[in-house]
C-alpha cells in the first residue's frame, strides 16, 4: 500500500512538473509570436523605405547625369531610354493585367 501511495505522490509530482513547464512554454511562445509580429512590421517597413531610397537614388543618378554631361549627353541619352523602357514595360504589364 506504501508502495501505490509513493508512485501516486511521485506521479502527481510529475504531473505538476509539466503542467508548470506547459504554462512556461506557453508563455514564451506567446512572446515569440509577438516578436516575429513586430519583426514582420519592421522588415515591411523597411521594405518601404528601401523602395523610396531606390527611387531618390535614381533619381540622384539621373540628375547627376545630366548634371554632368554637358553638349555630349549621351549618358544622360542613355539613362532617359533606360527610363523610357521601364516605364512601356510597366504600360505593357498594366494592360495585360487589365485585359485578363
Amino acid at each position: 500500500m506504501a508502495d501505490i501511495n509513493e508512485a501516486l505522490q511521485e506521479l502527481s509530482s510529475r504531473v505538476e512538473q509539466l503542467i508548470s513547464l506547459h504554462e512556461q512554454m506557453r508563455a514564451a511562445y506567446g512572446k515569440i509570436c509577438a516578436d516575429k509580429q513586430r519583426c514582420d512590421l519592421l522588415i515591411e517597413e523597411q521594405a518601404k523605405t528601401i523602395a523610396e531610397l531606390e527611387e531618390k537614388n535614381q533619381a540622384l543618378l539621373l540628375g547627376g547625369a545630366l548634371v554632368q554631361t554637358s553638349g555630349g549627353s549621351s549618358e544622360a541619352k542613355r539613362e532617359i531610354d533606360k527610363i523610357v523602357r521601364e516605364i512601356d514595360r510597366c504600360i505593357l504589364l498594366f494592360n495585360k493585367q487589365t485585359l485578363q
